[in-house]
């Protein structure tokens, strides 16, 4: 696991290193595909592939940013609050209790928008492009990108 911050809202978040590493190791990939090419029209499909890719990765750390935002910061918050409102005396205890679960409910809906939006943005990606880990290049990919020059 490593600590990285979405370019998005600034929040720092702990990620799958996996997920991650594959995502930029497929914009890398991409890259270098783009920077070999001779053609510009394959080099210009291989280049907006890759931000594509890039688009889906700042969306889904900035979901799962948000996501974790929202267990840890409000927590701190929470107990602040509390604290003053117990010491205070300024709201009951059912209240208090009834206002949590409130909060709860918000939470875990927002939570739910969130991963929806991360299952929608992951399976683009699962459905786009994967490189393959043999050393065989990917005839399927070439023949398409060979008549994306051709008239039609």
């Amino acid at each position: 696991m490593r600590l990285i911050r979405c370019r998005k809202c600034g929040a720092a978040l702990v990620t799958e290193d996996a997920l991650i590493e594959r995502m930029n190791d497929t914009i890398h990939e991409l890259n270098e595909k783009a920077r070999h090419s001779k053609n510009g029209k394959i080099a210009k499909s291989y280049l907006a592939e890759a931000a594509s890719v890039t688009k889906m990765m700042k969306g889904i750390l900035h979901n799962t940013a948000q996501m974790e935002a929202r267990k840890s910061g409000s927590s701190y918050e929470l107990s602040e609050i509390v604290h003053y409102i117990r010491e205070n005396d300024l709201i009951s205890d059912e209240k208090l209790d009834e206002l949590r679960k409130t909060a709860r409910e918000r939470a875990k809906i927002r939570n739910e928008e969130n991963q929806k939006e991360i299952d929608r943005i992951y399976g683009k990606y699962r459905g786009g492009y994967i490189p393959s880990n043999n050393t065989k290049s990917d005839k399927t990919a070439e023949k398409a990108i060979k008549n994306v020059g051709k008239k039609g």
